[in-house]
């Protein structure tokens, strides 16, 4: 079976880059694709495996990437897998399950969260102006990942949590 790995981004080592890795030991012949790749920040961990970034892939965006939030669902559609590889397993707190697959390819996304840029705005953005001025960036967030969440073949939350959010904001179990 071909596998492959998908990241929402490589900018920062945290959890989801230990899940990542984690991955990494369970399918260790799989490759990763990932929307940019900065090899220093993360300490290099991926160099032999990260086979393709989106066109968003620069020093710029690696080190602003939420300036570059509005275009990060059409540089995860960018990555089109079609039906290169039989397994497809996206690790996300967004943009990774946009990829692009064929339809023989099984997708599994391992949510770690809901787009927060899109569902959780109050908590996330204080500023009301900010807000209001970038209201329909956020709309037409909501509204891509809510019709991206329904394309894999199967949704995994991290918790009981994220699955109540899941349910709430996807209408998926």
């Amino acid at each position: 079976m071909k596998v492959t790995l998908v990241h929402d981004y490589l900018n920062q080592y945290g959890g989801g880059e230990r899940v990542l890795e984690v991955l990494m030991e369970m399918f260790p012949e799989a490759p990763i694709y990932a929307l940019f790749y900065d090899k220093k920040m993360t300490s290099n961990r991926f160099n032999d495996r990260v086979v393709k970034t989106s066109f968003l892939d620069s020093p710029v965006v690696r080190k602003h990437h939420r300036w570059f939030i509005p275009f990060l669902p059409m540089a995860a559609q960018s990555l089109n897998l079609k039906n290169k590889y039989d397994l497809v397993i996206s690790d996300t707190a967004g943009f990774a399950k946009g990829i692009r697959c064929g339809k023989k390819t099984f997708h599994i996304s391992y949510i770690h969260t809901p787009l927060r840029y899109a569902w959780e705005t109050d908590s996330y953005f204080k500023n009301k102006l900010f807000k209001w001025v970038f209201k329909p960036v956020f709309e037409s967030l909501k509204k891509w990942d809510y019709k991206t969440a329904q394309k894999p073949n199967l949704l995994a939350a991290n918790s009981n949590f994220i699955a109540d959010k899941i349910k709430r904001y996807y209408n998926k179990n």
